[in-house]
């Protein structure tokens, strides 16, 4: 991890220390627990905003087609410089949900997004801004268990109806590509909540004509603790940890299987009666790219 990220982990974990042990009146519940799943009846919406820069660099290489005596041809790839990419990606997302019977909902999610990229090859940089439709989907989350003398346990099952997915000759559409699995389990020691979350995504190949990208699948899990200041804010952080599998374009490997820790930050505020406000934070930097996200959320019921 670079400096600057240890220094800032650093501060923020001291300053979370301090609330906590500072703080003279406890809470049970943090505002955000309480947005995992809706009651029989009640409806929950959320508009959320996304901002994530990255910056990533990598070795480019082309080939060249050489003929050997005897007439064989063959491919020599060459290294031709470093290619740096600078990206700005804002998500605009709405999500809406129904509580159906008791610890059972539904709900439907849908993204758009801006993506503003800068490519820098051998000192010539090349700029390119893209705004488009990315999403749309459905899903389900039961309750198995509520929180008693064991953890509560509640799973989920979603599907992208609709993948706008990018490939080398423009964007395509493809149904039903992508499924989500997940697990939450939480526990409450006044005035703290920990949170453990898992979630498994399977990516199936995408096509477009003769074009094919097959995406990585995807396992993360994320351990975090909630800790409420006072009866309207919540401030949270943890860690999650995600393994990647390979992925490939064409039938050909363009990523093998990676693993990565990041860094998660977050607050939760209850502006009125059914109605929260929070923002999350995510640091990840690894081998290939650094990556910072920041989200704003606004959720109400009704």
């Amino acid at each position: 991890m670079p400096i600057e990220y240890t220094h800032l982990f650093t501060k923020i974990v001291a300053s979370v220390i301090f609330l906590i042990f500072t703080s003279s009146i406890c809470y049970a519940k943090a505002v955000k627990v309480e947005e995992i799943i809706t009651e029989a009846g009640e409806w929950q919406g959320n508009i959320s905003l996304s901002y994530t820069n990255i910056h990533k660099k990598e070795g480019k290489t082309s080939s060249s087609l050489i003929e050997l005596p005897g007439g064989i041809i063959t491919s020599i790839p060459f290294f031709i410089g470093e290619e740096k990419v600078n990206e700005d990606l804002l998500s605009y997302s709405f999500m809406l949900k129904r509580g159906l019977t008791k610890g059972l909902e539904l709900y439907s999610f849908v993204n758009l997004f801006s993506d503003f990229r800068r490519i820098t090859l051998n000192n010539q940089t090349n700029s390119e801004d893209t705004h488009k439709f990315d999403l749309f989907g459905v899903g389900a989350s039961y309750q198995i268990l509520k929180e008693d003398k064991y953890p509560a346990l509640i799973a989920s099952l979603s599907a992208h109806a609709l993948d706008n997915e990018r490939f080398t000759t423009g964007y395509n559409m493809n149904y039903f590509k992508t499924y989500s699995i997940g697990l939450i389990s939480y526990y409450t020691v006044d005035p703290v909540v920990f949170l453990l979350q898992g979630r498994y995504q399977l990516n199936l190949k995408r096509t477009k004509g003769t074009e094919s990208i097959n995406p990585a699948e995807i396992f993360s899990l994320s351990p975090q603790i909630y800790f409420a200041v006072n009866p309207y804010t919540t401030i949270n952080w943890g860690l999650k940890w995600t393994i990647q599998g390979k992925s490939s374009i064409n039938e050909e490997i363009t990523s093998a299987t990676t693993t990565d820790v990041s860094y998660l930050f977050g607050f939760g505020y209850e502006l009125k009666k059914d109605q929260t406000m929070s923002m999350d934070v995510e640091f990840k930097n690894t081998s290939d790219l650094t990556q910072s996200t920041v989200g704003l959320k606004l959720t109400w019921r009704f």
